[in-house]
């Protein structure tokens, strides 16, 4: 629009230039005409033809692109600034600027009185704008008479507002009469001659001019008052014929003018300054309804919404800055809704775009008004507002640059909540939190989730170029990065929400408000987690963690350092499963990234150490049986927590990694139970092998060989406890009472082991002849008890007797293997046989011949050597029955 009326200004000029040139054609054509008469019956001249102007194309519609560069001095020369345009425009602006600093010098050297002076300049204002209206009629409409038309309305302006401010000469109410003439003024010059100059000179100047006068009395209402006059008739003006740029200028002078006034009057402003801000909110909010409606078009204007959304902006600051009290705040917002939502009923239904940004603006101040009762804290709610109203605008208009500011509203918003409001701080600050401080956090919360849920997923190609040109980027940038932008609001919003509704707790109840706020953080933390992988967001599940995470170190630190022990330890047990759900769900819910298992794992181990951390805590003080229930108890509890979720997981070979951390965790959490449970050793030691055989069957059965090993170092370590502290080799080797005592955790290794062999891959012979090597130990043990406890002689003679029995039934079970193998043909059994024999040798040789009596001794001797004669008489017999019985 206003480069049309550049355009139609330079025609018009044109015009005017070929009508001098026709002026000066026709004066020469009268002087030939007097000199030379024509002949009577010559014929009269034809008429000079108009001249024709040829029309420029319409503009192209569609996507606009950006321009190319153009050189700085051609630029101005087609604007013509640096011609009659320019010298125009710059007599008139330094001519007004005379005017104004008339006043300065007089007052700074006193060389007239306020009487002489004002009325000196307004002399000089009449016969500058009488000059341009002289230059008009003359002339035409040219730049100078523009320009001196203009200067006299600014002069104008300037010495009424001396006469006014500072030197009292004219009554406030006066001045504001004779400020309305002189835009009527300027009005109707503007109107009538169709320039936007005259317009801009005149009502820019009359609007600056309060701010030069303030330079040395201050800024004032009255004052400002006359910027709102001059905005008024600027948005006659403007409205009529469209001219956006002079409405936003004057605008933006008389916008700073009402700032620096609200700046100098806070913390509490006079009912002036407050009635110039509210008369300057309701121009700007009828000048943009004037504009939308005279502009015939349904779609929201780029000049009207803008103006709605600083009215908007302006209600809510001008009230944080003029009002000390909530109270009063809270009344101003409420009259700024009640102007906004009569505009929604008045336009509704012609102008509904405009409308709903009106009703969105209504809404986002009663909420502010609202809040402002029962929180202090205006400023971090007045910019949330402004976040979510824009927010909502951007998502109905699909406009990235309402989308730009809504991003950034939010910024201030969070940063004044973070570094003045301190909610963090609040948390911890014990039976002194201040509760209100939860509000403005819950209302950052609401703001980013305002904007991160409601993200438009396309937006408007609006086209700018020149000094906008950088909004494409924006619009590209929010468009590429929309779902980190998602994640990012989201968690962000999450985590305000969790902290305001802990300071609500707290401030009710310090120990139960954190094990509360634990509580929440861990389900929120539990609850993106869940969210993630449906939405491929791993930007959100990488913040889950990380918060399931921070909860179990804001637990750790303060909850179970600085609560009472009934408190912290239930706050790090609920942080503990948290986190351990976190991290089961976070490796559940994504197939294939092995940095996401690693997590998982480390997750499952932090929590396990924190569990029990918890649980030692919590066992209560009370004799050593039922505490020993108590932490039996909690320990098998968590071993449920993971074996059970590891049972699960072993029946995908994806998760078979998560699976292993599981289930390792939980048998380490099971064997702590049976150690606290057991109140015996070799009751531990047979709960451990009953472990092991359930672990290699469950291996075996779900095809895990990871579960396999487990049970077999478990086996491992269980036989060797037993054999240094239950079943050592000195009670078969030296004489004692019982030597027998702890063989009923040998013979369940024994069996555990056996359990081991044959759920192996390939039932792993060797396993079971060490299986039968500790079941032959213990029976050994056992048949030395026998003997001492059936004897009659002393426990040496009986520790002697029973050896000889020890060696006759070593020499027995290796013949009957030897025997066993022949029939089975296997020479597994065979070879185990003549082994025994062997071992049962190498005892009577080298302890029985030693260590026993003679009569032990040749005892020993008899029976070993019939065994072995008995041995190979079957051996012979049967390999001349089946002679290939041995080859086999």
């Amino acid at each position: 629009m206003a480069s049309l009326v550049e355009r139609i200004d330079l025609l018009e000029l044109d015009l005017r230039r070929v009508q001098r040139e026709l002026q000066v054609l026709r004066r020469e054509a009268r002087a030939a005409t007097t000199e030379t008469p024509e002949p009577a019956a010559a014929p009269a001249p034809a008429p000079v033809p108009r001249p024709v102007v040829p029309a420029r194309p319409p503009a192209q519609e569609g996507p606009t692109r950006p321009q190319p560069s153009v050189d700085l001095g051609a630029r101005l020369a087609r604007l013509d600034l640096l011609g009659a345009r320019g010298l125009a425009i710059a007599g008139g602006a330094v001519t007004a600027l005379g005017i104004t600093l008339l006043f300065v010098l007089a007052t700074e050297r006193g060389w007239i009185g306020p009487v002489e002076r004002v009325g000196a300049g307004a002399l000089v204002s009449a016969l500058v704008f009488g000059a341009g209206l002289v230059l008009r009629r003359r002339y035409g409409q040219i730049a100078a008479a523009l320009a001196a038309v203009g200067a006299g309305i600014a002069g104008g302006y300037a010495t009424l507002a001396a006469a006014t401010v500072l030197y009292e000469l004219v009554p406030d109410a006066a001045a504001l009469g004779i400020a309305a003439a002189i835009a009527g003024l300027a009005v109707a010059v503007s109107l009538a001659w169709g320039s936007q100059l005259v317009a801009a000179l005149g009502l820019v100047g009359a609007a600056c001019a309060p701010a030069l006068e303030a330079l040395d009395a201050g800024i004032g209402a009255v004052g400002v008052a006359f910027g709102v006059v001059v905005l008024g008739a600027t948005a006659v003006v403007a409205v009529r014929r469209r001219w956006a740029r002079l409405l936003v200028a004057v605008l933006g002078v008389v916008g700073a003018e009402a700032a620096w006034l609200a700046a100098a009057d806070a913390p509490a402003g006079t009912p002036a300054t407050l009635a110039v801000t509210g008369a300057l909110i309701g121009v700007v909010l009828v000048s943009a309804s004037a504009w939308q409606v005279t502009g015939n078009e349904r779609a929201l204007s780029v000049v009207a919404g803008p103006m709605v959304l600083a009215a908007f902006g302006s209600v809510l600051l001008s009230g944080q800055a003029l009002f000390d009290t909530a109270a009063d705040r809270a009344g101003w917002l409420a009259v700024g809704a009640s102007a906004f939502a009569l505009g929604w009923l008045a336009l509704r239904r012609v102008q509904p775009d405009f409308a709903l940004v009106l009703a969105a603006g209504s809404l986002g101040l009663v909420a502010v008004a609202v809040a402002n009762v029962v929180s202090d804290d205006g400023l971090t709610l007045s910019w949330a507002a402004e976040s979510a109203v824009l927010s909502l605008l951007a998502l109905r208009f699909r406009d990235a640059r309402l989308q730009l500011a809504a991003l950034g509203y939010l910024a201030l918003a969070t940063a004044h909540l973070v570094t003045v409001t301190e909610p963090f701080g609040e948390l911890f600050a014990g039976a002194s939190v201040d509760a209100s401080t939860a509000i403005p956090t819950f209302a950052v919360a609401a703001a980013a989730t305002t904007a991160g849920l409601l993200a438009p997923h396309g937006y408007t190609v609006t086209g700018e170029v020149g000094m906008l040109a950088f909004l494409g980027s924006v619009r590209a940038a929010l468009l590429a990065g929309r779902a980190r932008v998602v994640e990012t609001l989201v968690a962000g919003a999450s985590t305000l929400g969790v902290v305001a509704f802990g300071i609500l707790a707290v401030s009710l109840d310090v120990p139960g408000g954190h094990l509360a706020l634990g509580a929440v953080a861990a389900l929120v933390a539990l609850a993106g987690t869940v969210v993630a992988p449906r939405r491929r967001a791993r930007g959100l599940a990488v913040a889950s963690l990380a918060g399931s995470f921070l909860v179990v170190a804001e637990a750790t630190a303060y909850d179970f350092a600085e609560l009472p022990d009934h408190w912290g330890a239930p706050s790090l047990l609920v942080a503990a499963a948290g986190l351990l759900a976190a991290g089961v769900l976070v490796r559940v819910g994504w197939e294939t990234p092995a940095r996401l298992g690693l997590a998982s794992g480390a997750a499952a181990t932090v929590a396990f150490v924190a569990s029990f951390a918890a649980l030692d805590a919590l066992v209560p003080d009370l004799p050593a049986t039922a505490a020993r229930v108590w932490a039996t108890f909690g320990t098998s509890a968590i071993a449920v927590a993971y074996l059970v979720p590891a049972a699960w997981a072993l029946r995908r070979p994806r998760l078979r990694n998560l699976a292993t951390t599981l289930w390792a965790l939980g048998l380490v959490a099971l064997l702590a139970a049976e150690l606290v449970a057991a109140d015996d050793p070799q009751v531990f030691a047979v709960a451990v092998a009953v472990t092991v055989a359930v672990a290699a069957f469950a291996g075996r059965r779900v095809g895990e060989p990871r579960l396999s090993i487990a049970a077999a170092v478990l086996v491992v370590l269980d036989g060797v406890g037993v054999l240094a502290w239950l079943t050592p080799p000195w009670h078969l080797l030296s004489p004692s009472e019982a030597p027998a005592s702890g063989v009923g955790a040998l013979v369940a290794v024994a069996a555990a082991t056996a359990v081991v062999a044959l759920t192996a891959p390939g039932r792993d012979r060797w396993i079971l002849g060490v299986s039968a090597g500790l079941l032959l130990y213990a029976v050994s043990l056992v048949v030395l008890e026998l003997v001492i406890r059936l004897s009659g002689a002393s426990l040496e003679t009986d520790f002697e007797r029973g050896h000889t029995v020890v060696s006759a039934v070593w020499g027995v079970t290796g013949l009957t293997v030897l025997v066993v193998g022949l029939f089975r043909r296997s020479a597994a059994l065979r070879y185990a046989g003549l082994a025994l024999f062997g071992v049962t040798l190498a005892k009577i040789f080298l302890f029985d011949l030693a260590e026993l009596s003679s009569l032990a001794r040749a005892a020993s001797f008899v029976a070993v050597g019939a065994l072995l004669l008995a041995g190979g008489a079957l051996v012979q017999r049967l390999g001349e029955r089946e002679p290939d019985i041995l080859e086999r």
